[in-house]
């Protein structure tokens, strides 16, 4: 007998006398018993029904052939490919500090383009070039006084890059990378509050050592596009001239291209 007659046959005898049904002495909630002296409660007898149904449903399922299921987790494999990138989004520069002197940004922006070759395993390689701009907003001293800054800081980061993807679900994927190469910056004060200052006297146009960081989530639109949201952390080696080193943070929105 299937399980589905069973379960059936178990309904409708419910349904015509619910107090036919009890325990054995096992506990065994998947035999019927006759009726005793003492029955059971209406309650107590759904339970034993809807459980006994329920395990007659689960062995069912267990005995027939298993459904075919893809890991949860596995690279974002698709065929090996060359790619291209562009992502831009919102910039926060890290605060500086120099001799007891804190230097504020406002909130900058950035762009970042990368060429590259994606293996089927998830593994990708490339190269990349950027450009990020960050505006001071003030400057304070040892004893909290603040006055406005008028100025910008300019980078362009070129690195060598490497990344993972994992796929999550048939079309999202996670991802994550990191890459180091170098740097050009540039520093600018034009004003400090109401009084103009030597522009030389604070700029710095440099090349230096750079990192960056990455992770986020792709959306695959088709084989051959997908876009992403991701986070992303810059590093520039004295990228603040004698202020040290900068690092921004960016929430970026972008696209990848395959081909």
């Amino acid at each position: 007998m299937t399980a589905s007659n069973q379960a059936t046959i178990l309904l409708s005898r419910y349904v015509h006398d619910p107090y036919s049904f009890g325990y054995d002495k096992d506990r065994s909630v998947s035999r019927i018993l006759p009726a005793r002296s003492n029955p059971t409660t209406p309650m107590k007898t759904t339970l034993a029904l809807v459980t006994s149904c329920l395990l007659i449903a689960a062995s069912s399922a267990h005995a027939g052939p298993a459904p075919a299921s893809s890991p949860v987790m596995a690279p974002a494999s698709s065929d090996a490919n060359w790619y291209y990138s562009l992502s831009g989004g919102a910039l926060w520069l890290n605060d500086a500090d120099f001799d007891s002197v804190n230097l504020n940004f406002d909130v900058g922006w950035g762009v970042n383009g990368a060429f590259g070759y994606q293996f089927d395993n998830g593994v990708g390689i490339g190269v990349s070039a950027g450009y990020l701009r960050g505006e001071f907003d003030s400057i304070s001293g040892p004893r909290g006084n603040s006055v406005s800054v008028g100025g910008d800081l300019n980078m362009v980061p070129v690195m060598l890059n490497a990344g993972y993807s994992i796929l999550l679900t048939e079309r999202l994927s996670f991802y994550l990378g990191a890459g180091v190469g170098a740097a050009w910056s540039e520093l600018d004060v034009n004003s400090v509050g109401r009084f103009d200052v030597n522009n030389q006297a604070a700029a710095s146009d440099e090349w230096n050592w750079a990192w960056q960081g990455r992770a986020g989530f792709a959306y695959e639109i088709s084989p051959a596009f997908s876009m992403n949201l991701g986070y992303r952390f810059v590093e520039v080696q004295d990228g603040l001239g004698r202020f040290g080193d900068s690092q921004g943070q960016m929430a970026e929105l972008g696209f990848k291209v395959r081909f």
